[in-house]
């Protein structure tokens, strides 16, 4: 092929110079591509052009672009389904029933993908039902061949159109002169081989009614042929609007403006009907039009109509600000009449749910009796009202309660979700008709998002803010109030066991009530418990008449039991009096007060614990309630005992302010995806604030001060009641071991429901292990300290009380066989304090302990001993006082520190033998000392002797000798 150009000639030739320049010829992959933007009625004159173009019009290739364009879908390889295909048996498209009309999905932004696929299903369905190959094109402006199948028989017609499909299997010859035959290069194409004879069906059927809109004329041939129906009506508008895609011909533009306009003409006929059929509350009108509308173009816009006619979008009379009122109301009240009652559970929100929910009930039975399944119009519906009124509410409901108090913001997003919860299992179970719970719960997510986003923060803003204001203020407390008290060590054991066996029964109780029956539950630690005596104490609801002014809460004494050994440092007793959590009726009997509602039985109410409207002021009373109760004030004044450095109180409200947090952010639980994890790690953020508080802000300096305070004492002689700074730091561990007990029945009980315990990387498990450690280390350093300070203490007592008479009495001095007082007032004094640890740390740590203060003392009585002088009678006093020591170290129960007192037992023999030789023997006799004391150790102790001027010749004789075996 030759093609001729005019161009300008640069080298000097003139312009009317002609160059013919011969380029190569087109490939058949451009040339296709360039024809797929040429209208139908101009294919055939490119067709006659030669044989090449021929070949590529006639392509299945560039068909099946012209019916895809139309709707019409292929699989893999290029081939559509059987039923797209249809079928051959010699019937014309339209001689079929009505309802059986083929119809094509309508492309557009107005159709939704559930539409379009039952479009296309319906089409294929009446395309295989028909089976049409009379083509009969000899009208103008076909697009296509002369040649007629109108007049062939049946099996003529079939042998055509199989010679048709097959043409690209048969092998060609190639013309001398071509580059590449154009069957060949485009046979191995993945293309649907019918595509060219499907389209001259359908192109046969509809051009007649598509070429009637060149007139712009409302009373078409489709109008005409099928006006009775508007069924048929819109099936065929439908069909046409499809078979406009197609770039039929060169005024198509204008036919399909026409077109348009006339598909506007009656969707809006149709719509104005259907609206009439609404307000008449006609289904069977409404069903009637909703089909025609949903044949004509998806019924978008009659679905819309539907939507924004529904009266709970402009005629709803429920406002957020009604909670607001019903929580000043509330708010008004006095003190002792609000810890009486509850708050009304946002009942204004509770009602507009309730309305909201029957409203979907009765829409869902419309939309089921109008509009078929794959309208999709129940999701739409749902839709649209939970992103313009149920958001709208709840925006104006958050904003409102963030503006008046941020505790009541902080319960209103839980309660509002697990409303919408409780609304999204309704639509799910909802009959005749549902939505799917997946849809939802991105609907749900999409729509409560943003403000979960804002909650999550504030929530942990919120713990972290409110721990830190209550140890301020019990700061401030205790400096105003710097007397120290401490537990009865007579029921120390019992008050705990029974304090956190109430703590643990009620944990899942609001703080001002819980905190309540746990002061009831101290207080019976100072009676004697029976056997027969229930475990658990019990709630009574209060009564509301102002003649009652009893205790809020009934406790029943509980029996003490022995606490097991465990292996965790602060966790003693948590394996006894506090397991079996699941058990039975000790999780039934502490329940929170009932409530009257005005709401019915059926309506949902989220769980109290998460929503009690109290402010964070109210709560901090704890003991407010039934001030009068002997019962209470007596658990106080026991309760105040523990409060020195480290308050038991101050923790428990601090665990409950993280439990009520917990309980909000449970509501979210369920949350998976991006949004879950976020309240997952809020959750933990939540607890890892509580230990930060409890253990850095409160517990670490307590034992800070509690350290300083021992190495500033310094021994005096008012040790009657004990080393007062010793004491605090014992009492200091009684109540970090309480206080450790408590986190882990809370971590037990509360956080595992969250988080896998035995999950090492998750970081509240680690923080948890960082909280132990820190009070591990405490107490370790304390007890170091401790030992030092109580060492120095008996050192101060055998310096001032020990006299020398003790040991070295006058001849004529009557002597009692008892030990001394400074022997005894050492052994007091530590008994008394070694005493306090029993029961607030483990065995383990016990025995190092005493291990080490035995080491101790022994080196200080060697020490206090080398300094006396002990006659003959007054050997036998100091064998009183070595038996005391031993006595006291051998309850201890420890076996390494026997055998030094024992030894130490021994050296009183050395001051009441008489003879020199046998005192000699004694002091070679190694096996009697156990190897503690050598043989020089054993001489200095001799010394002391009050004769040994005399007898020192005698004992020392042989003693620098060398003998050689």
């Amino acid at each position: 092929m030759e093609l001729v150009f005019d161009v300008e000639d640069f080298e000097g030739r003139t312009s009317t110079d002609l160059i013919t320049t011969s380029i190569p010829v087109l490939p058949p992959d451009l040339l296709l591509k360039c024809l797929k933007y040429l209208p139908v009625s101009s294919l055939p004159a490119v067709a006659q052009a030669c044989r090449r173009l021929k070949v590529i019009v006639y392509s299945d290739e560039l068909w099946e672009s012209k019916l895809q364009a139309m709707g019409f879908g292929f699989g893999a390889g290029g081939k559509s389904s059987d039923k797209q295909r249809g079928g051959a048996n010699g019937e014309s498209l339209l001689d079929g029933p009505n309802a059986v009309l083929p119809r094509f999905p309508v492309h557009g932004p107005n159709i939704s993908e559930v539409t379009r696929t039952r479009i296309l299903a319906n089409t294929a369905e009446a395309i295989q039902g028909s089976g049409s190959v009379n083509v009969n094109v000899n009208g103008k402006g076909s697009g296509f061949g002369r040649n007629s199948l109108s007049n062939m028989s049946e099996d003529e017609a079939r042998s055509s159109v199989d010679s048709q499909l097959s043409i690209s299997a048969k092998p060609r010859v190639q013309i001398p002169g071509l580059p590449g035959d154009p069957y060949s290069m485009i046979q191995g194409r993945r293309v649907y081989h019918g595509a060219r004879e499907q389209f001259k069906r359908i192109y046969a059927e509809l051009w007649p009614y598509y070429i009637d809109f060149r007139s712009a004329n409302k009373d078409s041939k489709v109008i005409q042929e099928f006006g009775k129906s508007v069924l048929d009506v819109a099936r065929m508008l439908a069909r046409l609007l499809a078979f406009s895609k197609a770039n039929l011909a060169g005024d198509s533009e204008q036919i399909n403006e026409n077109l348009l306009g006339t598909c506007e003409y009656f969707e809006n006929r149709c719509l104005h009907l259907f609206e009439v059929a609404y307000d008449s509350q006609d289904s069977h009108e409404m069903a009637k039009f909703a089909g025609v509308l949903l044949d004509l173009n998806g019924a978008q816009a009659c679905i819309q109509i539907f939507i924004q006619k529904n009266g709970i979008f402009f005629d709803n009379n429920y406002e957020a600000g009604e909670n607001l009122k019903q929580y000043e109301i509330w708010l008004a009240q006095p003190l002792f009449m609000r810890e009486n009652s509850t708050f009304p559970e946002f009942t204004p929100m509770q009602l507009f749910m309730k309305f909201t929910e029957m409203e979907f009930q009765k829409q869902a039975i419309i939309i089921h009796d109008v509009f078929p399944e794959e309208a999709d119009v129940l999701f739409n519906f749902t839709e649209r009202v939970f992103e313009d009124v149920i958001s709208e509410y709840c925006s104006q409901l958050f904003e409102l309660c963030s503006m008046r108090d941020k505790l009541l913001y902080l319960k209103s997003v839980p309660t509002a979700y697990r409303y919408l919860e409780h609304l999204e299992n309704l639509l799910v179970r909802m009959e005749p008709i549902h939505v799917p719970q997946y849809r939802l719960e991105k609907l749900l997510a999409r729509v409560f998002g943003p403000w979960l986003e804002q909650y999550l923060k504030q929530e942990l803003d919120w713990v972290q803010k409110s721990c830190k204001d209550q140890i301020d203020k019990y700061e401030r407390q205790r400096d105003r109030n710097s007397e120290a008290k401490r537990m009865n060590p007579r029921n120390r054991e019992v008050f705990k066991r029974n304090f956190l066996r109430g703590f643990r029964n009620v944990l899942a109780l609001p703080y001002k009530i819980s905190s309540s029956i746990v002061a009831g539950v101290s207080s019976s630690s100072s009676s004697s418990p029976t056997p027969s005596s229930s475990a658990v104490p019990t709630l009574q609801q209060p009564p509301t008449s102002s003649s009652s002014t009893s205790s809020s809460a009934t406790v029943v004494n509980t029996p003490v039991t022995a606490p097991s050994k465990g292996n965790n440092r602060f966790s003693v007793r948590s394996n006894s009096s506090l397991s079996n959590s699941n058990s039975g009726p000790a999780n039934s009997t502490a329940s929170a007060p009932v409530t009257p509602t005005t709401a019915t039985s059926s309506t949902f109410v989220p769980d109290r614990k998460s929503i009690s409207m109290g402010s964070d002021a109210d709560s901090v009373q704890s003991t407010s309630v039934g001030l009068d109760s002997p019962q209470i004030v007596t658990a106080r004044d026991v309760e105040e005992e523990m409060n020195s450095l480290i308050s038991v109180e101050l923790a428990l409200h601090l665990i409950h302010l993280d439990k009520d947090a917990l309980h909000r952010l449970s509501a979210f639980a369920g949350l998976g995806g991006v949004l879950g994890g976020r309240v997952q790690k809020t959750i933990e953020s939540v607890f890892i604030a509580l230990l930060r508080s409890v253990g850095h802000q409160h517990v670490n300096p307590g034992f800070t001060a509690a350290i300083q305070q021992l190495g500033r004492y310094r021994p005096a002689t008012t040790h009657g009641s004990g080393v007062t700074p010793l004491m605090d730091f014992f009492e200091l561990v009684h109540v970090a071991d309480l206080i450790l007990q408590m986190v882990q029945v809370y971590y037990t009980e509360e956080m595992c429901k969250h988080i896998d315990k035995m999950d090492f990387l998750n970081d509240a498990n680690k923080e948890k292990k960082a909280f132990e450690r820190l009070i591990d280390d405490g107490v370790a350093a304390g007890l170091d300290k401790s030992i030092e300070v109580l060492i120095g203490q008996v050192e101060y007592i055998l310096t001032t009380m020990q006299l020398p008479t003790d040991y070295n009495p006058d001849e004529n001095t009557d002597i009692e066989l008892q030990a001394t007082m400074a022997c005894r007032e050492a052994v007091t004094c530590l008994t008394t304090h070694t005493k306090m640890l029993i029961g607030c740390t483990d065995k383990h740590t016990l025995d190092v302990f005493y291990q080490e203060l035995g080491l101790r003392l022994f080196n200080c009585l060697t020490k206090h001993l080398r300094s006396n002088i002990v006659s003959s009678q007054g050997g036998f006093v100091l064998i009183c006082d070595l038996n005391h020591y031993y006595n006291f170290i051998a309850g201890l129960k420890q076996p390494s520190l026997t055998p030094n007192f024992l030894a130490l037992k021994e050296l009183g023999n050395l001051f009441i033998i008489q003879s020199p030789s046998d005192l000699k023997q004694l002091i070679h006799d190694m096996q009697r000392f156990g190897g503690i004391l050598r043989v020089e150790d054993v001489f200095e102790f001799a010394e002391m002797r009050s004769d040994w001027k005399s007898i020192q010749r005698i004992v020392e004789r042989d003693r620098l000798d060398c003998v050689i075996m």
